[in-house]
């Protein structure tokens, strides 16, 4: 093979018949490759980096020199990109095309396409990784690194944490003996030690149980325990004790994605804690000789025997418990709230202190203790609702209604909680019973006002009655600035002043709901619904399919532009590189190559106008309409799923 590169013009070349690719979904994909040529040439470089290799075509021996073509037997994307570049007149016809130029024999010339279409491929996601490391370590910011690529800070540390892996996991995951998935969930710890120590354990693990999870635990990543603690301490007080506390930067709960290090001096403080609140108790019920005990006493069943509980009456600051075998308890919950609880210590100890004067009524509940708020549990309000709770700890409200309901009906918890499921199911019947006369629509109003009352007027579930399915506010992503003014936006306003979300007795407003017209019902719905969304992209590890379903079922999936136009916000997520990109097929390479050496405000200020179709420099009414109607490809909604990953490095293509 001839080593010294020489140009030719595409007029010159052709692909070769030894060419291996035939596939013409692969051949006629080749926008990102002009991208990639483009955005080089922008940047005063080599518009590719790698020249095509060609060979001569038969008969040319014949041909007069200016007549003779040349066969591209590896690089035949690339040289398409390029006709495609110079049809749409971004290049010019005669570009200068880097060729090196093959003498080998047919048979070879079929082999070298073979392997080099057998090679062509993405980059593996570790060599993308350590891109980014060499990167950083040579000094480029986090920030910097971020802005480059697009991306958010927490992406390139990810990258950082995957890339500086134990030399060994990490070769492991090289060589893919270990899945992504487990390189993340070890890279959620920085520390090597313990990484190579939970890899010696994980290593000899069944491969069921080779799991992410697996290794979370080997690490004390997200620790349930520990996170209470922690919470319970406090994580300034632990740091301040000399306590380190690391995030697990793949975690997607907030509540899950800790690593505590130093778990024996987190015990130490919580127990020092735990020892403040008994003193303190001690004191508030003038009781030093109070004993603690880790739960509460157990009935025949094995569970706490709440017949057994002591709720004392406050008198001048003090909590008065009755004398007797009297044992406390405290209960951290998974918020890392502590409860201060009295007990009977059994059912003999409760007997003898009450069998002198004969079964005395238990004093109305009135208050309970806590470190934080001091005496928090008072009788519920007549006609309150309790407050749902997922905690294995009942609030100091249940602990007051459990306490009236044993002293007028002689109510076991147990026994409550049977009624309240009962009355719940008796409710569910009367809803079905309604929907199946074809009655119109109580269980969807129930459904549709409680959520949105909750939503618009923080209303609490025990008030609506219902248990809240939407977990966000209606505009807490900040996207205002970027959408401008909506319909969304002007309905959800309407629909806050409605009276079914302003009336303050809610029996009221769920009457002035279910007395709307269905149109405005239908408002509501909408507005639920857009209330309740997750967030998406037509990007791979983003992508939710059945969002382009419920986009092409509205009938509106290609309207985007009818009511949102690009602002210089949402152009300013990308870098300058891209933002010309985004340009050069309205205003063509030229154009975007002169804007490159102004400074960024004004390359966004450009393509903004661009965009607007308000730019002078569009190339024609083709492009100007094209302009107007550009919608970034990850937010298109309603079309069949993006192409493929993104395409291979230009060199190996």
């Amino acid at each position: 093979m001839n080593a010294s590169p020489t140009t030719l013009t595409v007029d010159q070349l052709c692909v070769s018949p030894f060419n291996v690719r035939e596939n013409e979904e692969d051949n006629r994909d080749v926008g990102r490759i002009a991208a990639s040529i483009q955005a080089r040439i922008l940047l005063g470089q080599p518009g590719l980096i790698y020249p095509l290799v060609v060979h001569p075509m038969r008969g040319n021996e014949t041909r007069p020199p200016a007549k003779r073509k040349w066969g591209v037997a590896a690089g035949g994307r690339r040289y398409r990109a390029i006709v495609g570049l110079i049809e749409r007149g971004e290049l010019p016809a005669d570009w200068p095309v880097d060729i090196r130029i093959s003498d080998l024999p047919d048979a070879e010339l079929i082999e070298l396409s073979h392997m080099e279409n057998k090679l062509r491929r993405d980059l593996r996601p570790y060599e993308e990784y350590m891109a980014i490391a060499r990167q950083h370590k040579r000094g480029t910011g986090i920030d910097d690194i971020a802005a480059h690529f697009g991306q958010t800070r927490r992406w390139v540390v990810q990258h950082l944490r995957l890339a500086n892996l134990a030399p060994e996991i990490f070769e492991a995951f090289k060589t893919e003996k270990l899945s992504l998935d487990n390189a993340k969930a070890f890279a959620a710890t920085e520390d090597h030690e313990a990484q190579r120590l939970a890899w010696q354990r994980f290593k000899h693990e069944p491969e069921w149980n080779q799991t992410a999870k697996t290794i979370h635990k080997m690490l004390n990543v997200g620790d349930e325990q520990l996170e209470k603690l922690l919470r319970f301490v406090g994580e300034d007080v632990y740091r301040q004790a000399g306590g380190r506390y690391e995030l697990d930067m793949f975690a997607d709960e907030a509540s899950h994605r800790g690593r505590v290090f130093d778990a024996a001096l987190l015990r130490k403080l919580s127990e020092d804690r735990l020892q403040a609140l008994r003193d303190r108790t001690r004191e508030v019920t003038v009781r030093p000789d109070l004993k603690f005990e880790p739960l509460p006493p157990k009935n025949q069943f094995g569970q706490s025997d709440n017949s057994l509980e002591i709720f004392p009456a406050e008198e001048d600051g003090r909590l008065q418990l009755p004398d007797g075998d009297v044992i406390a308890t405290i209960q951290v919950d998974d918020a890392g709230q502590d409860h201060i609880r009295f007990w009977w210590a059994s059912r003999t100890a409760q007997a003898r202190a009450t069998k002198p004067a004969g079964k005395k009524p238990l004093r109305e509940p009135s208050a309970a203790l806590s470190s934080r708020k001091g005496m928090v549990l008072s009788r519920p309000a007549d006609g309150a609702a309790i407050a749902p709770s997922g905690s294995n700890w009942r609030s100091g409200d249940h602990m007051a209604a459990d306490q009236l309901l044993r002293d007028g009906d002689g109510l076991t918890s147990d026994g409550v909680a049977l009624l309240r499921s009962l009355r719940r199911a008796h409710l569910r019947e009367m809803l079905v019973l309604e929907a199946q006369r074809l009655h119109w629509g109580v269980a969807l109003d129930a459904f549709v006002w409680a959520q949105l009352r909750m939503q618009l007027t923080r209303a609490k579930p025990q008030d609506v009655g219902m248990w809240g399915l939407v977990g966000i506010d209606a505009d807490a992503d900040g996207t205002a600035a970027l959408v401008g003014e909506s319909e969304y936006a002007a309905e959800l306003e309407r629909v806050k002043a409605w009276p079914a979300f302003t009336l303050p007795d809610l029996p009221e407003a769920f009457d002035a709901f279910k007395r709307m017209p269905w149109t405005e019902k239908q408002i509501a719905h909408a507005v639920l619904a857009g209330i309740a969304l997750v967030r998406s992209l037509d990007a791979d590890g983003y992508r939710v399919p059945v969002h382009d379903a419920i986009a092409q079922a509205t009938g509106h999936a290609d309207r985007v532009r009818d009511w949102w136009q690009p602002t210089a916000g949402l152009l300013n997520l990308f870098p300058n590189l891209k933002r010309l990109e985004i340009a050069v097929p309205f205003v063509g390479l030229a154009t975007t190559a002169s804007w490159a050496k102004r400074k960024s405000a004004e390359i966004t200020a450009h393509v903004l106008k661009t965009l607007l179709g308000t730019s002078a420099e569009i190339a024609g009414d083709a492009e100007r309409a094209a302009a107007e109607r550009w919608v970034h490809p990850a937010l298109r909604l309603g079309r069949a799923a993006s192409a493929d990953a993104e395409e291979v490095m230009e060199a190996a293509e």
